[in-house]
C-alpha cells in the first residue's frame, strides 16, 4: 500500500470536515497518549445525529491511521480520517445502531503503537498495532458509575504514524 501525500491528506481533511454540522459543544481530553513529534491535528468531529457503522485501523508496529465512516439521520454515509493511510487495513469494528464509542485504550510511547476502542454497551474492539510503549486509557467522564458523553472526533500528532492521541467528546 502507497503512502499518501500531504496534499492527498489535506484534501480528504477538508471534504471530510465540511460533511454535517459538528457537534454544539465538545470537550477536548485533558490527556493523551503518545509523543511530541508529527503535526498537529484536530477533527474532523463526527456530527450530533452520527451512528457510527464501522472502524478501520491502520495499523504495523505503530498505529498509522483510523477511518470513522457513520450515518447521519437523513440515510447518508460519511467517512472522516484521523492520521495516514500506512500500514496495513486491519479488520473493521462495528457497532450497533445506539451504541456510541466512548472510549481508546492500548499501548504508547513515542508513538501510539496501538489501540482499542471501548463501546457504551460495554463491549470493545481487539486491540490493533504493535506492543511497544506503556498501556493508555483515555475515556469520556463518569458520573454515578456511568459514562455521561460519547467520543465524536480525535486530536493528536502525526508524521508518517499516529504520535500521539487524545479524545474529543460531547458529554450527553
Amino acid at each position: 500500500m502507497r503512502p499518501l501525500t500531504l496534499a492527498a491528506l489535506v484534501v480528504s481533511f477538508l471534504a471530510s470536515s465540511t460533511l454535517g454540522d459538528e457537534p454544539k459543544k465538545v470537550n477536548y481530553g485533558e490527556e493523551s497518549a503518545g509523543g511530541n513529534g508529527g503535526r498537529e491535528f484536530s477533527g474532523p468531529l463526527l456530527p450530533d445525529d452520527a451512528i457510527i457503522t464501522a472502524i478501520q485501523v491502520n495499523s504495523g508496529r505503530n498505529l498509522d491511521g483510523i477511518k470513522i465512516s457513520y450515518r447521519t439521520a437523513d440515510g447518508k454515509s460519511h467517512t472522516v480520517q484521523y492520521g495516514a493511510v500506512g500500514g496495513d487495513l486491519q479488520k473493521a469494528v462495528t457497532s450497533d445502531a445506539g451504541v456510541h464509542l466512548i472510549g481508546i485504550s492500548g499501548r504508547a510511547a513515542d508513538r501510539v503503537d496501538a489501540i482499542r476502542f471501548h463501546f457504551s454497551d460495554g463491549t470493545m474492539s481487539e486491540l490493533f498495532g504493535g506492543n511497544g510503549g506503556k498501556e493508555f486509557k483515555l475515556m469520556v467522564p463518569e458520573k454515578n458509575g456511568r459514562y455521561v458523553g460519547h467520543i465524536v472526533g480525535f486530536k493528536g500528532k502525526f508524521g508518517r504514524v499516529i504520535d500521539n492521541i487524545s479524545i474529543v467528546y460531547t458529554v450527553d
